[in-house]
C-alpha cells in the first residue's frame, strides 16, 4: 500500500488459479467514500464493488454467489457468459453483458470495459444506504445497499494476469452526476434477473 496526500492505493495482480475474491482489510461502516478501480488488465471478466460477507474472500466462492453489489465488467471481445445473459427481449439479454449485479441479481445494463485502461468509480454513502458507479467519469447507475451493515470493498478476478489498482481519492473528486445519483431515484434491485437461475440463460452453462 502506498500512501499519498490525496489518495491511498492498493494494487492486485492475479498470477494463478481460476478465480479469486480480494477485499480490503477493514469494512466501511459509516460516512461517504469514493473509490476508483483502475483496470490495468482484464483477461476474462471482473466484478468490482461492495461485499457483505468477508468469509467469501479467496477462492471458494464464484462471483454469482457473492453477497455483493458490484459493477460487472463484461468480457472484452463480447464473449457472453451465463450470468450476463437474460431472456430474449430483456434489456439484460446477450449483447448487454456488463451490468450492475446486486444481491445475486443482474439489475441494469452498464457499459462494457475495454481489456485495459478503463476506470470504474464507486461512490458510497454508508449512512444513506446507497452506492453509485461510473465508468471513466460517466454515471452508470445507483442502487440501495443495506444501511448500518459493514461492507468490504472487493474485486473478483478470473484470469491469469488480471491487474486492478484500487485508489481512494477525496470524495470531492467524484463527479457531479455521480454525487447527485446517490440522492436520486435508485435502481430497484428486486426486479433484476437472478444470476443463479440457469433456466434464463441462452448460452450453455460451463
Amino acid at each position: 500500500v502506498e500512501a499519498g496526500t490525496t489518495e491511498r492505493l492498493r494494487t492486485c495482480r492475479f498470477e494463478f488459479g481460476v478465480h479469486i475474491t480480494v477485499l480490503t482489510e477493514e469494512p466501511l461502516r459509516q460516512g461517504v467514500h469514493f473509490f476508483k478501480f483502475v483496470m490495468h488488465h482484464i483477461g476474462g471478466e471482473q466484478w468490482c464493488g461492495l461485499l457483505r460477507d468477508c468469509s467469501q474472500a479467496g477462492y471458494s466462492v464464484e462471483a454469482p454467489s457473492l453477497d455483493a453489489w458490484a459493477y460487472y465488467t463484461g468480457r472484452p471481445g463480447g464473449r457472453s457468459r451465463r450470468w450476463a445473459v437474460g431472456t430474449p427481449g430483456n434489456p439484460l439479454a446477450a449483447g448487454a453483458e456488463a451490468a450492475l449485479h446486486a444481491a445475486h441479481r443482474s439489475v441494469a445494463p452498464f457499459q462494457a470495459l475495454e481489456p485495459s485502461g478503463d476506470v470504474i468509480g464507486m461512490l458510497v454513502d454508508m449512512d444513506a444506504g446507497a452506492v453509485a458507479f461510473d465508468l471513466n467519469g460517466k454515471l452508470q447507475g445507483a442502487c440501495p445497499i443495506p444501511p448500518g451493515v459493514p461492507l468490504w470493498v472487493f474485486t473478483h478476478l478470473t484470469s491469469q494476469g488480471d491487474h486492478v489498482e484500487l485508489r481512494k481519492p477525496p470524495v470531492h473528486e467524484a463527479n457531479e452526476e455521480t454525487n447527485a445519483a446517490l440522492g436520486g431515484e435508485l435502481l430497484d434491485v428486486s426486479k433484476g434477473l437472478d444470476i443463479n437461475d440457469y433456466s434464463l440463460y441462452s448460452c450453455p452453462v460451463r
